[in-house]
């Protein structure tokens, strides 16, 4: 009985990782200012070309915010998310104060997700004027299969 819970716990999460999947791979984004925000930095980092990557920086982040730090500062920043989430996925959008969206940006293949956060520019709701990146690295995800493993061997021993 209890290997028939089991394997039906392994099938029901397996199906569960690969819908969480398919919604990271349509990235559909809010048709909003914020979202459209969003979707040009995920577009962005996905290039992992440095033209594209300094033409998102130059053309999206406000003038206050590349004087704070210069453009090639973001770009490397950019550049490495795409290192750091390797077949990326999204998840966990909210918006986050007035003008802002937080997201995590997450890893298929590698315990590694970015939590970004951004604000819009009051003035100017097509710039970026605050840009926030956390890296973390995750012990385990239920939702891929060796999460799903780790979580069953745990439970079971």
């Amino acid at each position: 009985m209890k290997l028939h819970f089991t394997k039906a716990l392994v099938v029901t999460l397996f199906f569960a990782s690969i819908a969480m999947t398919s919604w990271g791979q349509q990235r559909q984004f809010p048709n909003s200012p914020r979202g459209n925000a969003l979707g040009a930095l995920v577009a962005a980092i996905e290039t992992a070309d440095e033209a594209g990557v300094r033409a998102y920086v130059e053309t999206n982040l406000s003038p206050a915010l590349l004087s704070s730090k210069p453009a090639s500062m973001w770009i490397n920043r950019i550049g490495r998310i795409r290192a750091h989430v390797p077949e990326m996925g999204v998840r966990d959008l909210a918006p986050a104060g007035a003008n802002g969206l937080s997201v995590t940006l997450y890893s298929r293949s590698l315990p590694n997700e970015v939590r970004v956060e951004m604000q819009l520019d009051p003035q100017n709701s097509a710039l970026i004027a605050d840009l926030k990146f956390t890296d973390r690295v995750v012990e385990s995800s239920p939702l891929t299969l060796e999460g799903v493993q780790k979580e069953l061997t745990d439970y079971l021993d």
